[in-house]
């Protein structure tokens, strides 16, 4: 990612956060921001400022181990291990109250209708994109960002809008809780042909 892009990119998710901070803003659309901009400073090396985003996501969500886990790993980075496996085993009690809901069926399905959805259009160059979003108990996309660019406008635009064609996914399974955040990876790999001598 260039330069330009990483400062569009922050930029981007720091207006996503005020927006999702507004007084009718959603909530779980602000914790799914600040996670991002969390793994943002994280690929930048900056451990600091990724804990912070972190940690407000920690405050304001208590039932998603993500942030918790997040925390740890950026805590420990800094040197503090004691810190870090304390936030590290709260994500862990988190998973363990979900651990018997089987969401393998519920996430192929989802996995299907988006790539069947996804048109990445013409690209020259492997990349990687990341869209995130809150899922509520119907299925429905409640929040949707993009928290890893592929550097082409473009493919970042078709990974978003694929995500939001391919939406509802259906109810949760059972034993869900009430939202679920999804971070989807979308790969666009241009293999070359060896030419032919």
């Amino acid at each position: 990612m260039t330069a330009g892009h990483k400062v569009e990119a922050e930029a981007s998710l720091k207006n996503a956060i005020k927006e999702a901070e507004k007084p009718d803003g959603y909530k779980p659309a602000l914790i799914m921001t600040l996670v991002a901009l969390g793994d943002f400073y994280e690929r930048q090396g900056n451990h600091k400022l990724a804990e912070a985003n972190y940690k407000r996501a920690c405050g304001l969500e208590k039932d998603d181990s993500q942030p918790y886990e997040k925390l740890g790993g950026a805590i420990k980075k800094q040197g503090r291990a004691q810190e870090a496996q304390q936030a590290e085993e709260l994500g862990k009690k988190i998973d363990q109250r979900y651990s018997r809901v089987d969401f393998k069926p519920f996430m192929s399905g989802l996995n299907k209708r988006i790539r069947s959805a996804w048109n990445p259009g013409q690209v020259t160059s492997s990349s990687h994109a990341v869209a995130s979003f809150v899922l509520d108990k119907q299925g429905d996309i409640k929040a949707l960002c993009l928290t890893k660019s592929s550097g082409s406008k473009k493919a970042d635009e078709a990974a978003l809008q694929a995500a939001a064609d391919a939406a509802p996914f259906g109810a949760l399974p059972a034993g869900s809780p009430e939202i679920v955040y999804v971070r989807y990876s979308f790969d666009m790999n241009i293999l070359s042909r060896p030419s032919a001598e």
